[in-house]
């Protein structure tokens, strides 16, 4: 079996959770999402302004992301990074984006344009754009509860991204 659809070359995939998609990122600054029962692709992202390196499916534990119970909500703080070298407590209140969607399944890209961007699954809507490293995101990965992300950069550093960031 082999599916096509992107117009350069193809960086980054990952299946999905529920086992009968793939994502797949390109050097046309897209994320495709090809579902292998239909065998062809059901959906495009215009996910970067440069190629898509990396990328990764999760499953956010709501109150893994917001850091109280029963509540899924996103820090609006302007100071996003938290560096593995420093101390990163800036006491800003939940805000910015409001309330998670789409049963906490999440698609994280990484990208030369420098960001990591989180997208809800399944409606493909941006949530969150995460930006720190100088120059190019080169992988990305999220920790198994969904409560981090970890990205990696051309800049020779990797960047913690934890609840207050998402």
């Amino acid at each position: 079996m082999e599916l096509t659809g992107h117009a350069k070359e193809i960086f980054g995939l990952d299946w999905s959770p529920n086992c009968h998609q793939i994502a797949t990122g390109s050097a046309d600054n897209t994320v495709k999402v090809f579902d292998l029962r239909k065998l062809c692709s059901i959906y495009q992202i215009p996910a970067h302004t440069s190629m898509v390196t990396d990328l990764r499916y999760f499953h956010a534990n709501t109150s893994c992301i917001s850091g109280e119970k029963d509540k899924a909500t996103v820090d609006g703080s302007e100071d996003l990074l938290m560096d593995v070298s420093a101390d990163n407590d800036d006491g800003n209140e939940n805000g910015g984006m409001g309330r998670l969607r789409n049963d906490g399944q999440y698609l994280a890209t990484a990208s030369n344009d420098g960001t990591v961007n989180i997208w809800t699954a399944g409606d493909w809507k941006l949530q969150k754009s995460l930006a720190g490293h100088v120059g190019k995101v080169l992988s990305v990965d999220v920790s198994s509860d969904g409560s981090y992300i970890v990205s990696s950069g051309y800049d020779r550093t990797f960047k913690l991204w934890g609840p207050e960031d998402l």
